[in-house]
């Protein structure tokens, strides 16, 4: 401390611009850094607003009338992406609460396909395949398909594998849309694992 500073009474030197200088210069820095963050979260908002389908791409995505369903009740509709090549159906599903859930099911001669594990690589043929909610299980019923395939091709409802013996086979593969209305809008498939 020089002579030419002034003393406070306890001796100390006293309370200079230079510390209100200080202050001002840390609450503009904090207003900066404020108005950063804020720019910078606007702009990532926009960002990743823009990484979604657009409005035309939306548009242009297939559609299928949603089967009028009860409670408990299930229908198979066609599948707007369906081909010969691989040829399948939608499975809808009104589970007892009221939950709609939509299924891609491979098909061949009109009978849903049972997968040999994974989905793309079928085992069987099965005529009645659904949900049976009493066992809260989709199974295939059809007495034609030996009994070993329909005790261990099961899945949960809500699509997971119920593992079974001899083997372990993909989970149900999940439609991904939205209901617009009476129409259900085909986004993809969810493959799980």
């Amino acid at each position: 401390m020089t002579a030419a500073e002034p003393k406070a009474a306890d001796g100390r030197a006293a309370a200079t611009s230079g510390s209100a200088a200080d202050s001002r210069r840390r609450t503009l820095w904090r207003l900066l850094l404020v108005s950063g963050a804020t720019a910078a979260v606007a702009v990532l908002t926009a960002v990743f607003a823009a990484l979604g389908p657009s409005a035309r791409t939306l548009a242009e995505r297939p559609r299928v009338v949603i089967p009028e369903l009860a409670n408990g009740q299930f229908a198979f509709v066609g599948d707007p992406r369906s081909n010969q090549s691989f040829p399948s159906e939608l499975l809808f599903v009104r589970d007892p609460d009221g939950t709609l859930r939509a299924w891609w099911m491979p098909v061949s001669r009109g009978r849903v396909t049972l997968p040999d594990l994974h989905w793309w690589r079928p085992l069987a043929r099965c005529a009645d395949f659904g949900p049976d909610f009493a066992r809260g299980e989709y199974r295939c019923r059809d007495a034609e398909v030996p009994d070993w395939i329909r005790n261990s091709l099961r899945w949960t409802l809500d699509g997971k594998s119920i593992p079974g013996k001899p083997m372990h086979h993909d989970d149900m593969p999940r439609v991904l849309g939205t209901a617009e209305g009476r129409h259900f809008r085909v986004d993809g498939i969810d493959w799980g694992k």
